[in-house]
């Protein structure tokens, strides 16, 4: 059995941090049925013409409803296949920092598909995201969070996994 070529999507997905330190995540049930639960930082697909950062400030208002957030640097680059829905997709994705004034969460503005397979929100500190059972997506996030809450920003966009 062969494996279909993967639709390539770019992505932009943001690393949300609230006044406590806590970072936003989403749990997903993957709409392919297989079962498998993950975590995952806001974001979608880069549309059209857009920039990854103009993707990024429309998605955080589209899945969480904040509108006023500071967006800093793109921090982190993944690319990973996986079977999502119906299809083989290559997530090219670029992860970008904000910081929100508050820990309110709207699914109001999210697109039909999306409630589909977004199930909840949760705001995590580093010892949550550490301890936590579930598979949060990227690997490790709470190590790769951590000098971001020291104000210590990568120069250069990181891969991370």
């Amino acid at each position: 059995m062969t494996q279909e070529e993967p639709f390539v999507r770019p992505t932009a997905r943001a690393v949300i941090i609230d006044p406590d330190s806590r970072v936003l995540l989403f749990r997903v049930s993957n709409p392919n049925g297989d079962g498998r639960i993950f975590w995952i930082t806001p974001g979608g697909g880069v549309q059209g013409a857009e920039s990854y950062e103009e993707a990024i400030r429309r998605e955080i208002w589209e899945e969480t409803g904040v509108s006023e957030f500071q967006l800093g640097p793109c921090i982190w680059e993944r690319t990973a296949t996986s079977r999502f829905s119906t299809r083989w997709i290559q997530f090219v994705e670029r992860y970008f920092v904000a910081w929100a004034p508050h820990a309110e969460v709207s699914a109001e503005n999210r697109e039909a598909a999306e409630l589909t397979f977004l199930e909840g929100h949760r705001w995590f500190s580093l010892d949550e995201l550490r301890a936590h059972p579930e598979r949060v997506v990227p690997k490790d996030l709470a190590s790769l969070v951590e000098p971001i809450l020291r104000g210590e920003l990568p120069a250069e966009p990181l891969a991370v996994e």
